[in-house]
């Protein structure tokens, strides 16, 4: 929207850009919002009536998996673990926990690690 707002003042004002110039760059900046934020749409032709076509026909699918805990057997315990990770490297995290044959919590623990810092650390020490 900002690089439409720049081109219209733009042209307002008697800049060099023409009308269709102003299209083709909408286009532009459409096409790449497509591709970027729906990549499996594809072979498009790339008119703007095609566009608006292709995104008014456009209905998600929702794919789901159901997950389910189970107990571990009598006199076994259980970890579950999960982590995530925000840029690479970036903040990170995990996390786990211990639960006994009836799904009772015995032992849990989480952390935050930043991965820059670390990262920095070990080039300073090579």
């Amino acid at each position: 929207m900002w690089s439409l707002w720049k081109r219209m003042n733009a042209l307002k004002h008697g800049s060099g850009i023409s009308w269709e110039g102003m299209v083709e760059m909408t286009i532009e900046v459409v096409r790449q919002m497509v591709k970027t934020q729906f990549p499996w749409i594809k072979k498009m032709r790339w008119s703007w009536q095609e566009i608006v076509h292709r995104l008014n026909q456009y209905k998600p699918k929702i794919h789901y998996l159901i997950v389910t805990w189970k107990p571990p057997k009598d006199y076994q315990v259980k970890c579950n673990t999960d982590g995530a990770c925000r840029g690479n490297p970036g903040w990170s995290s995990f996390g786990f926990c211990f639960r006994d044959n009836k799904g009772d919590l015995i032992y849990a623990k989480s952390k935050g690690i930043d991965m820059k810092q670390i990262c920095k650390q070990k080039l300073l020490l090579s």
